[in-house]
């Protein structure tokens, strides 16, 4: 199950909080998950993997949005303004614990040492437009149940919007670029660790050669990208923020088969991004896209 809920929050009076305050906004998450589950807080805390590669977390955190003033590095919030924090969930069981997660209205939380009410947690569509769901089965429904035809006629690109700054992890450094081979090959491990609807499966093509084809056939169609910088306290990371515009351009001409997996698989997603995120620290608020 794949959901994407929102919590509203206030200032308890006007403040002052960094722009990259992603940090924090674990920390007070994990520490409303820790009320009703100090286990899985603890198992979502945990480090990188044995060789220091980052793990894979079955959700996603904004940073904090709504109207607000920013300079200088700071974000300059209001007493009584509603802002939001968008959380999503890609993995059925932490989604179902999303879903039934209670949470006080109105209790004090902190962030950045400041305090803030919390509001609300939307979990209704009728609530919040950023408040959707869908299930793994249900993406792959709609996309490969589509005639040949049909699949065809899906546009060859597809846009992406990186509201907050993302990044790639190339050993020890990062690369803030939306290399396609690197977005998509990050979505979709994403997909294959936390969907019960794997391409591994698919008949038509070995996943090997499925792979490749969705991360080597794709171009970079156009972009309106900038990049920004967040400071994470001991160190600082550079990702970009922006428009970018992916194109199917295969080097050579396809089997009309491929051509038809390749369109179907490209906007699954595109719509999968939404929830997943795409890149590096996503539980941290880097890495959010929206896609149309």
């Amino acid at each position: 199950m794949l959901v994407s809920f929102v919590l509203e929050i206030s200032p308890v009076k006007d403040t002052t909080l960094p722009v990259s305050h992603g940090r924090a906004l674990h920390g007070m998450f994990l520490g409303l998950i820790s009320k009703v589950a100090p286990e899985m807080a603890d198992a979502l805390h945990e480090g990188p993997t044995e060789d220091g590669s980052p793990v894979d977390r079955p959700f996603t955190l904004s940073l904090i949005y709504g109207r607000y003033k920013k300079r200088q590095g700071e974000l300059f919030l209001s007493s009584g303004e509603r802002y939001f924090v968008r959380i999503t969930g890609i993995e059925k069981g932490f989604s179902s614990f999303l879903e039934k997660l209670p949470v006080e209205v109105m209790q004090r939380v902190q962030i950045c040492s400041e305090e803030f009410l919390l509001r609300e947690f939307y979990r209704n569509e009728s609530e919040h437009p950023d408040v959707k769901r869908t299930t793994y089965e249900e993406l792959v429904k709609k996309y490969m149940m589509l005639s040949p035809e049909q699949a065809m006629a899906l546009p060859p690109k597809i846009k992406m919007t990186f509201v907050s700054p993302a990044t790639f992890r190339q050993g020890n450094r990062n690369l803030p670029l939306p290399v396609p081979s690197l977005v998509f090959h990050k979505l979709l491990s994403r997909w294959e660790r936390f969907s019960s609807v794997s391409f591994r499966e698919e008949p038509r093509i070995p996943h090997s050669e499925l792979l490749w084809s969705l991360t080597q056939e794709l171009a970079i169609g156009g972009y309106n990208l900038r990049t920004r910088m967040l400071d994470f306290g001991n160190y600082r990371m550079v990702g970009f923020i922006g428009d970018c515009e992916f194109v199917l351009k295969p080097k050579k001409r396809l089997p009309a088969y491929r051509q038809v997996l390749l369109r179907q698989w490209l906007h699954i997603m595109k719509e999968y991004a939404f929830y997943a995120g795409v890149g590096y620290k996503t539980t941290m608020g880097m890495g959010q896209v929206r896609v149309e």
